[in-house]
């Protein structure tokens, strides 16, 4: 599997930048090591890689997993000195070594290891390395922190877009697929054909500031407010260019702390500091005829974006949506469905559960249970369309739409309807 790297671009400029500034002794010897086999010359690569596997240390696995991705190593050199330092036999390719390490947490990186990346992903782009905390905490492993192969912002943001009332909205198909947010008095669409290309929507409904959270990668829409408490202004979110286990890592561009898109907590920076999270709105995802039934008034985003984009009926990222298998890094450790059958979330009570978009066909209406909790789950005519409630009050439970690989990665052992 061909992944986006621009690997002669990095490996010849890894080779000719500086390393972090160096500490004496042993993290000293590391980096000279790293500087060697990062030059994609394999006679310059077998001694520096022999001295690392001699340390019988797995403190460089994680910076040789990332060179393996962006340095020339036709002879595989790189790859071999990863299984003879782990007794992995079974990973052939970066994406592999990837998964491997996520289901290791216990093994730790040398003290420069954040430094050395961000300097690595530098290369692609020097904002990358605002985003990458040299050695201070954060909420994930920074070396589960994968390069998408775009720039930050290379999937523009939208901010505060033109729209137009949904009466005006011509250019709308009856069955496409929209966004819609409803709050007080206020009622707003994003057409799906639209988010697509740009991912994320910085916007306000009735006075709240939002933002439409698209995680293409994982099929998941989801919508936050975008007020923080100790934050002066509503965040800004923007795409980072990076992911975290095949999720978009979105960015504020206020403090550069970086956020988990699908569960809208900081993970880096000043906002990871403070412990902040994001709060969840409500979206419901239909077909445009059934939500400006509901919602007459609706306003709908406008076509006109400001960049040049074919924003036609399913023209975004045909060929991912065709592939069974995610495109970058996440272990696929519950085999139940299908990696990319479309489900429906719900946490609740420190419990999760999900339910398959097939058993909600044509608007079935069923009970089921989440935790303790007895709820009423329904489908609309359009499966994507779904709701659960608690039976007992009738209040909903907010969930969202994901693809299962990412529904049960970020909440191993979840429950799942039919199982």
């Amino acid at each position: 599997m061909m992944y986006p790297t621009r690997r002669a671009l990095l490996s010849a400029g890894l080779a000719a930048t500086a390393l972090p500034a160096r500490a004496a002794g042993e993290e000293d010897e590391i980096l000279d090591a790293l500087r060697l086999i990062a030059s994609g010359d394999a006679d310059l690569q077998r001694e520096p890689l022999k001295k690392l596997e001699l340390r019988r240390k797995t403190d460089v696995v994680a910076a040789l997993i990332d060179l393996a991705r962006y340095v020339d190593d036709d002879e595989d050199l790189i790859l071999a000195t990863l299984a003879r330092l782990t007794g992995n036999l079974d990973a052939d390719e970066w994406l592999d070594w990837m998964n491997w390490q996520q289901l290791r947490p216990e093994i730790a990186s040398f003290p420069g290891y954040a430094g050395f990346k961000r300097m690595l992903f530098g290369l692609a782009d020097p904002r990358f390395a605002e985003l990458i905390p040299a050695r201070g905490a954060s909420g994930i492993r920074p070396a589960e922190i994968a390069w998408s192969g775009i720039k930050r912002d290379g999937v523009p943001a939208l901010t505060e877009p033109r729209t137009v009332m949904a009466a005006e909205a011509a250019f709308m198909a009856e069955d496409e697929l929209v966004f819609g947010v409803a709050i007080g008095k206020s009622a707003r669409a994003y057409p799906a054909r639209i988010v697509d290309w740009h991912e994320v929507v910085n916007d306000s409904v009735d006075g709240t500031p939002l933002c439409l959270a698209y995680c293409v990668l994982t099929g998941a829409p989801i919508v936050f407010d975008r007020r923080v408490s100790g934050a002066a202004e509503p965040l800004r979110l923007e795409t980072s260019g990076l992911l975290y286990r095949s999720n978009k890592l979105l960015v504020d561009t206020a403090s550069n702390s970086l956020w988990v898109q699908f569960e809208g907590r900081a993970v880096t920076g000043t906002m990871f500091e403070r412990g902040a999270v994001l709060k969840r709105l409500p979206l419901v995802a239909t077909r445009w005829s059934e939500w400006r039934k509901t919602h007459p008034a609706s306003q709908v985003l406008s076509l006109e974006t400001g960049h040049a984009r074919d924003y036609g009926p399913g023209k975004a990222h045909v060929a991912y949506r065709a592939n069974p298998l995610p495109l970058f890094p996440v272990v696929l450790a519950d085999r139940r469905l299908n990696p990319k059958d479309p489900v429906y979330g719900v946490r609740h009570g420190g419990a999760a559960r999900a339910w398959p978009l097939a058993a909600l066909e044509g608007g079935k209406r069923f009970e089921d249970r989440i935790g303790d909790a007895r709820v009423v789950v329904e489908g609309g005519m359009d499966r994507r369309d779904v709701r659960v409630r608690h039976a007992d009050n009738g209040r909903s439970l907010e969930g969202h739409l994901a693809y299962w690989f990412a529904w049960a990665s970020f909440n191993p052992g979840t429950g799942l309807y039919g199982t």
